[in-house]
């Protein structure tokens, strides 16, 4: 008796049938349709009959077997196949209507509570991308002079990159004795003209411009103008109020002078005052009490965000014009009042 043996292009089924079995679990209908053909196919028998040497032929009953399956409208794979087919065309609409009904079940709250949300979001983006614009319009539409604690740039000069910042501690202390302090002495008066005796330098006519003043032209430096920068003025100011507290030392004689020694105090005064306002200095000063009964007492020791002076005496010192030499070169063109304004 011989053994059947399958057909090759038979066993596609069994991998078909395990698509099928996976395919029941998410379509009842194809499970239904299918179940049958599917168990039908791998139902097969098989029996020995006389045959030649070495090729095995099918029984009667093979043969009758056969006879059926051909004489069947479709064998198994195309029964599967075509099961298949009909399925696939109520599967993938079967999808689009489970996603349309989740869709449809899900609270109608939910899809207006992300309308709105979305809604909001811009809303609320357009509004702060307007406060951003608007305040960026509001800045730099401002006055120039409303700015002056934000920008301390926006009076030009050559000096401002030279400008740097650095804590210094003041000495608030009354009995302290430095090199600017003290009675008249020659060593006094040497530190203090050291201060401010800073010649003027050159500066270009669009560096006038750019402050809307003219000034001198030096004779021998055509375009080159004559200018000098306000701290060393100031200094000036300040150790002329000193000498004249010590007018009787440095018997101070403006008989002669075009301006007298209180009006030229009186200017200098003032002007150190328009200086000190114009720095505002923020620092703050403390105040302590030894005692409950004792008297308060401020301390005037604090440190301060100053100017690196040294840095910006040095720049002007290299800046300077030797005005001796102009003078002696072309001798006509100044006078004595502008030279002495000058380098006071």
């Amino acid at each position: 008796m011989s053994q059947y043996h399958s057909v090759a292009n038979e066993e596609p089924v069994d991998g078909i049938s395990h698509i099928m079995e996976a395919s029941r679990a998410a379509s009842p209908s194809l499970n239904s349709s299918l179940g049958d053909t599917v168990v039908g196919s791998n139902q097969c028998s098989s029996s020995g009959s006389d045959s030649l040497p070495g090729i095995n032929t099918p029984s009667n009953d093979e043969n009758t077997g056969m006879a059926s399956r051909s004489a069947s409208p479709a064998s198994p794979r195309v029964q599967i196949v075509s099961a298949l087919a009909r399925e696939g065309a109520t599967f993938a609409p079967s999808i689009d209507a489970a996603e349309r009904a989740q869709s449809e079940a899900r609270p109608a709250g939910i899809h207006r509570l992300t309308k709105e949300s979305d809604g909001i979001f811009c809303v609320r983006f357009l509004f702060l991308l307007g406060l951003a614009f608007l305040a960026g319009m509001i800045v730099g539409s401002w006055p120039h002079n409303e700015c002056k604690s934000q920008y301390p740039d926006i009076v030009y000069s050559p000096a401002r990159a030279m400008q740097e910042y650095r804590a210094v501690r003041f000495d608030g202390d009354i009995q302290t004795i430095n090199p600017y302090k003290g009675p008249p002495s020659k060593a006094l008066d040497e530190a203090w003209k050291a201060l401010y005796d800073v010649g003027p330098f050159l500066v270009d006519k669009e560096e006038l411009e750019a402050i809307g003043k003219e000034s001198m032209e030096l004779p021998s430096r055509p375009g080159k103008h004559l200018a000098k920068l306000a701290v060393f003025h100031q200094l000036h100011c300040l150790d002329y109020v000193r000498r004249y507290v010590h007018r009787e030392h440095y018997r101070i004689d403006d008989s002669h002078a075009t301006v007298s020694g209180i009006d030229h105090a009186d200017h200098c005064i003032d002007m150190i005052r328009q200086a000190l306002s114009c720095s505002a200095d923020p620092t703050l000063i403390t105040f302590s009490q030894k005692s409950p009964f004792a008297e308060v007492e401020a301390d005037f020791s604090a440190t301060h965000a100053c100017t690196n002076f040294e840095k910006v005496h040095d720049w002007a010192k290299d800046q300077a014009v030797n005005m001796t030499e102009e003078i002696i070169r072309n001798p006509r063109p100044f006078r004595d009042a502008v030279v002495a304004y000058l380098n006071g």
